[in-house]
């Protein structure tokens, strides 16, 4: 869309490469003009991202999509590709997090939650505490999510419009880093990495080095000199060894 019309000869090799190696385009989901730029006078949006399949990979994968995401800091679109349904997430234990002792909000509910029955033991006012952070960050991470997808969408029409408004971009642009700079801070502290500070969006890697952390702290099997499983057991105030 937009700029000149290209002559029907400048498509001929890419279609030979299609037909020569038995491709087409995976089955997709999203605004396909992955890619946005001046050319000259010309604004252009026009489909330069691709995921595609051969017939090997789709019986491999007969519920592989794909799927074009927003513009965010580059001129192309990211593309992903799903090679089967997502597995349900499990839920995850309380971990309380030391970003939230900064908060009003979190003292105050803390404070109300210990001081709210006195005659409980310590067990249930830990619970209750426990409860209320949990409450209170589901409704802040909703509030936080509902203006992050506000500004992708208004993004979204600022870099798809035909006249791009470059003051607008660039501020929902600066508002969404701060967001997005925001959660890689929460899984710096989760994974108690310090030292990444450059790069992009690094969440992904945040989830890694967490899960690598548990994996790492976790003991599966004690063994003895020779190699042999041998379990703990508490007798007479001793723990005592048992293979």
């Amino acid at each position: 869309m937009g700029g000149p019309v290209r002559p029907e000869g400048s498509f001929v090799a890419f279609r030979s490469f299609v037909a020569y190696n038995g491709l087409w385009d995976l089955k997709h989901s999203g605004e396909q003009l992955s890619w946005r730029g001046s050319r000259h006078t010309h604004f252009i949006r026009s489909r330069l991202d691709r995921s595609m399949t051969n017939c090997a990979w789709a019986e491999a994968f007969p519920m592989g999509r794909s799927r074009y995401l927003r513009f965010e800091g580059s001129d192309h679109r990211p593309l992903i590709t799903y090679f089967n349904a997502d597995k349900p997430k499990r839920k995850g234990m309380f971990r309380f997090n030391r970003a939230l002792t900064e908060q009003e909000e979190v003292t105050d509910i803390v404070d109300k939650a210990w001081n709210s029955s006195p005659l409980d033991s310590i067990i249930m006012k830990l619970n209750k505490c426990r409860r209320g952070i949990i409450l209170w960050a589901k409704e802040k991470q909703k509030q936080s999510n509902l203006v992050i997808k506000r500004n992708q969408d208004e993004l979204e029409r600022a870099l798809s419009n035909p006249v791009p408004d470059t003051l607008l971009i660039e501020n929902l642009n600066a508002e969404l880093r701060h967001a997005y700079l925001a959660e890689d801070q929460f899984w710096k502290q989760r994974s108690r990495i310090q030292w990444l500070k450059k790069g992009d969006r690094n969440t992904g890697f945040f989830h890694a080095a967490t899960r690598t952390r548990r994996t790492i702290n976790a003991i599966p099997v004690i063994e003895d000199l020779q190699g042999g499983a041998v379990s703990l057991l508490y007798k007479n105030g001793l723990w005592d060894w048992h293979v």
